[in-house]
């Protein structure tokens, strides 16, 4: 699976980036073998969630930002580590 940054939206079908099918395809294709590609995919999930109407209270929009937000730090952390 491929990293993305945090902060960009999951967006079907644009110029240069997967659609949506394509990366639940890779999500379903077999169980993550680092927490690096489980956070992956809880920020895909969490993404995708955000776009509909269940998520679009404020309080919603905010647990989300910060779980999305924490989501990058630690892969940064982890990054980091691998690079060390």
């Amino acid at each position: 699976m491929r990293r993305r940054p945090a902060d960009r939206a999951s967006r079907p079908a644009q110029a240069g980036h997967p659609d949506t099918a394509q990366i639940d395809a890779q999500l379903l294709a077999g169980p993550a073998r680092t927490w690096i590609e489980v956070t992956e995919k809880c920020r895909f999930l969490l993404e995708r969630y955000a776009e509909t109407g269940a998520a679009q209270d404020s309080r919603t929009r905010k647990l989300i930002a910060r779980a999305l937000g924490d989501i990058a730090r630690l892969n940064k952390r982890e990054d980091a580590k691998h690079d060390a």
